[in-house]
């Protein structure tokens, strides 16, 4: 057996495939092995920089897969979000009448007057006062 199959499979598997696989053998001649253990393994510098590499390999394509599903998940959600919104707007405009648009108005030149100190602009154009006070005079 070679070892990265050993590897591959786990410590505790390769140890109990080998160990099977020496018992066929050993069988042939009459001795019995009870177990098997293998221990202070010593691999080339470059054997074990590519385990840890396959291993960090595997590690970032999980990553990459949970960042992945994060972003899915958040999309969905601001995707609801606006579609709450919408829906929300939709039935607001619905709503609108002439009478609440006159309301808004009104209530828009309430805070403006609540506002005002009482003096009128120092400069002014040809513009239309703040306050439209005929509109109140045709009702």
């Amino acid at each position: 057996m070679k070892v990265p199959e050993i590897l591959g499979r786990g410590m505790s598997e390769g140890a109990t495939a080998v160990s099977k696989a020496g018992k066929y053998a050993y069988l042939l001649i009459t001795i019995v092995v009870d177990d098997f253990s293998i221990v202070n393994f010593k691999f080339s510098q470059q054997f074990s920089m590519a385990i840890e590499a396959k291993q960090t390999a595997e590690q970032l394509a999980l990553k990459a897969q949970r960042d992945l599903d994060r972003i899915k998940v958040e999309a969905t959600q601001k995707i609801a979000q606006a579609q709450a919104e919408a829906e929300a707007l939709r039935l607001q405009k619905q709503n609108v009448t002439h009478e609440l648009i006159q309301l808004r108005q009104i209530e828009a030149s309430l805070k403006a007057i609540e506002k005002w100190n009482g003096q009128l602009p120092s400069i002014t154009g040809a513009a239309i006062p703040f306050i439209d006070a005929r509109t109140y005079m045709k009702q």
